[in-house]
């Protein structure tokens, strides 16, 4: 494999260009840092912190020699709780704790920076230095009011080995989560080796005999014996008498029989079933319900324990809310010593194994799915969509998760990340709820799961996948780009090629999500039409295409286990702006990093509207393939029968253009004004986020003519459709030539005014004139019905010979990828 060398002569303007781009947007950048565990990424925000260009590395070497005016505290703020969080590399946890300590030295102590105070101080406690977590809180003693204290409570935990510790104090303090919501206090009791399997509370006060009969469900695989034994006996010592505890032992290898029988023994409220076959916690949970009696059914973990009144306090919210469709808790999270501390995270969350619904729903809508993970949440859901009735949610903490560094979900999670797996399971599960009458939700008779599971979450392990053809993206953005990928996907998957999707973040995404894909993309994964891979998977990939080099600019240090033949980047956008002040990637960066990661050769392949990367690109030392990367468009689904002409009756036209919130995109003030007016003499409708325009208007507030549909809120081709002409000039140094859109609206039976430099790519599908002769345009098109329709048929007529050819398309896609 040919392996590109390195080229950073441009490395450094490069990281400058991102540095002034994400300075207003410092929430989302640390969610994309999180998100994407980019170690490279680090470098932007280095450069943001000393506003020149300058690695992680160069700043963590020299942060000691820098002058306080030379540092953006509150970026290297930033900065320091990305590289804890992230915890990588060995010494990332002391590097992020030095870059915070400095922040927090010379940042005001206000509200908007008590995180990155409150992570310091989760830092110190968790390299053991009690003394001196003491005396940060003392400095700092809004901390101390942080969610019931449970700050300084840790520090007096006695199983911790602090010299600060003191029983009775900590006892005292760990008890608020549960007081302060009226509940009984915990102590700890017993000779366990784990503090948290010593928990227990008096449950002789309120004990309630006479009610519905409760089912709780608790699945075990190997048990730890005095974990095992705390959980069942934090249920069976529930003030809720009325109870039966259903065990599900999921084919211990090492058969905890006799703990489970003994525990049977001693309670006949303790069902006991023995599976012979291993089939994950939520196969065995749907043996659970088979077998329960109750009215109503929950769960609980075998290493977990919960509050002596939760049963109590959720049979009695369904009673009193014969509504709700069920009801679930809220969780402290703790480790074996009880201490809730982990950097980053919080100590409460809602608790999903909590969920309490009617016995009989569970069953109507055919308990979980068959995966291994996630599906407590998913269940929860559908019970919601299934029945049209919310879920109640109690805020006491009665419920106290174990978080154990080897428990078979830990490794999915860590601050601001969840694996890729997870967040496909949650998008699929979301879409197939959303998208489905209430009534087809079951599952009870359906033999196949409705939606896909990913690979990591399957009971049985498939053979790994053959694809001809995957494509990279950052799929949660919806704008034209991404619409004409979706088009090639719908074109290979019609000219029966396997096509699979895999989401990687973009750095210059504006998602208004951090999880969902598009609805577009998200429905073709549903309903099988394409697979969606994940980094991890083992699957054989022929051709990985990538639309967005700039995710490889900053690549993802999570593993590949993908066999890639051949890697394609196809850019929709040049590597600049014509004047180099935005600047997105860099060839040769992207190509190693590309080869680096997945172990394959990469070639590049242009627009011909971008024909003059070709020279750049070949310059800098990447192999540039002989074709053009063919432009795709579905022209049947912006065409309609009836949308020839005029929106009719109105007085005024409404003009319409598409934008991302990018400032850059847009022309200077005089121009907007000539072109969309802020007047009354027209109506302005904009296809996504157009805050950018108002930076260059100098307004705070759109015109009273003017409306901005950001993402989600209007489908495209109803936009389109909806609009009577499409005007579209970039800023007047911006070197585009090309409109996705553009194409959409001459497909809708739309008039296109565009700039002379678009003529080239877009041909007879537009009108072309400067800024100062589109009035002229716009008012003879209006006026003139006969005219618009002319054009209309003329722009459509274009777009057939442009974009209908099948079978040309076809060859030429197979000319440039790998096939069989």
């Amino acid at each position: 494999m040919k392996v590109v060398p390195k080229l950073n002569a441009n490395y450094y303007e490069l990281l400058e260009s991102y540095a002034g781009r994400i300075r207003r947007k410092m929430p989302q950048v640390e969610e994309h840092a999180l998100l994407t565990k980019s170690i490279k990424y680090r470098d932007v925000l280095a450069t943001t912190v000393v506003g020149r260009g300058t690695t992680y590395d160069e700043l963590s070497a020299n942060l000691d020699d820098l002058a306080n005016g030379e540092i953006d505290f509150a970026v290297l703020a930033s900065l320091g709780r990305i590289v804890a969080l992230q915890n990588i590399n060995t010494e990332d946890r002391a590097n992020g704790r030095k870059f915070i300590h400095a922040a927090n030295e010379n940042l005001p102590r206000t509200k908007l920076f008590q995180k990155y105070r409150q992570l310091e101080f989760e830092l110190i406690f968790e390299s053991a230095s009690y003394s001196e977590a003491v005396a940060y809180l003392n400095a700092n003693p809004e901390l101390k009011e942080v969610q019931d204290g449970y700050l300084e409570v840790d520090v007096h935990n006695p199983f911790l080995g602090s010299e600060n510790c003191e029983y009775t104090h900590w006892q005292h303090g760990f008890n608020k989560i549960f007081e302060s919501y009226g509940r009984m206090p915990v102590a700890l009791f017993g000779d366990a080796k784990n503090p948290f399997d010593r928990l227990t509370a008096a449950n002789d006060l309120n004990q309630i005999t006479d009610g519905p009969l409760v089912s709780v469900i608790m699945t075990s695989y190997d048990p730890e014996p005095e974990a095992f034994i705390a959980a069942a006996r934090s249920i069976l010592n529930q003030t809720w008498r009325n109870l039966e505890l259903i065990i599900i032992d999921d084919a211990s290898p090492n058969r905890a029989n006799k703990l489970l029988e003994k525990l049977a023994e001693e309670d006949a409220r303790v069902k006991l079933v023995l599976l012979t076959e291993n089939g994950g916690t939520y196969r065995a949970r749907n043996v659970g319900l088979e077998v329960a009696t109750g009215e109503f059914v929950t769960g609980q973990d075998s290493d977990d324990w919960s509050h002596p009144e939760r049963l109590e306090s959720q049979v009695k919210y369904l009673l009193e809310d014969p509504e709700a469709a069920g009801v679930m808790t809220s969780a402290v999270r703790t480790d074996e010593k009880l201490s809730r501390i982990m950097p980053g995270l919080s100590p409460t969350r809602k608790c999903e194994v909590s969920f309490m619904t009617p016995l009989h729903l569970a069953r109507e809508v055919g308990g979980y799915l068959d995966a291994r993970k996630a599906a407590d949440s998913e269940f929860r859901q559908r019970v919601e969509f299934y029945s049209q009735r919310d879920v109640g949610v109690i805020h006491d903490a009665l419920y106290i998760i174990r978080l154990m560094p080897n428990s078979l979900s830990r490794g999915d999670f860590s601050s601001g990340w969840s694996h890729q797996s997870r967040r496909a399971f949650w998008n699929a599960a979301l879409y197939w709820h959303s998208n489905t009458p209430a009534s087809s939700l079951s599952v009870r008779d359906e033999p196949k799961v409705p939606l896909p599971i990913p690979h990591r979450f399957q009971i049985t392990k498939p053979a790994p996948n053959e694809l001809d053809i995957v494509f990279a993206a950052d799929w949660r953005m919806s704008h034209g780009w991404q619409r004409t990928a979706v088009d090639e996907v719908k074109f290979l998957v019609a000219r029966g090629l396997h096509v699979g999707m895999m989401q990687m973040e973009s750095p210059n995404s504006n998602a208004r999500t951090s999880t969902k894909p598009n609805l577009q993309i998200q429905q073709l994964i549903n309903n099988g039409t394409i697979a969606q891979v994940t980094s991890d998977q083992e699957v054989n990939i022929a051709n990985l295409v990538f639309h967005d080099p700039s995710i490889m600019q900053f690549p993802t240090t999570q593993e590949s286990n993908l066999r890639v033949g051949k890697i394609i980047m196809a850019p929709f956008d040049l590597p600049s702006d014509i004047n180099g002040e935005v600047i997105r990637y860099l060839y040769d960066d992207c190509t190693r990093n590309t080869q680096e990661y997945f172990s394959a050769d990469v070639e590049w392949s242009f627009l011909n509207s971008m024909s003059q990367a070709v020279g750049e690109a070949e310059g800098g030392g990447v192999s540039v393939l002989p074709r053009a990367w063919p432009l795709v468009l579905d022209l049947e689904s912006w065409s309609g029968k009836n949308n020839l002409g005029i929106n009719s009756p109105r007085k005024i036209p409404i003009l319409g253009r598409s934008c991302q919130n990018i400032y850059s995109h847009w022309p200077m003030k005089e121009t907007i004004q000539q072109l969309w007016p802020t007047d009354d003499s027209a109506e302005v409708w904009i296809l996504g986020d157009a805050r950018g325009a108002l930076r260059n208007l100098n307004e705070n507030y759109y015109a009273d003519n003017w409306v901005s549909f950001r993402e989600g809120e209007i489908h495209p081709v109803d936009y389109m459709r909806a609009i009577d002409f499409f005007v579209y000039f970039p800023s007047e140094d911006s070197d585009e030539n090309l409109c996705r859109e553009a194409f959409e609206a001459a497909a809708a039976g739309k008039v296109v005014i565009l700039p002379e430099k678009f003529r080239d790519a877009h041909g007879d599908t537009a009108l072309y004139t400067n800024p100062e002769g589109v009035a002229q345009l716009l008012e003879h098109y209006w006026r003139s019905q006969e005219s618009y329709q002319v054009q209309a048929r003329s722009a459509r007529d274009t777009l057939t010979q442009m974009f209908a050819g099948g079978n040309d398309l076809e060859e030429h896609f197979r000319s440039l990828l790998t096939l069989v």
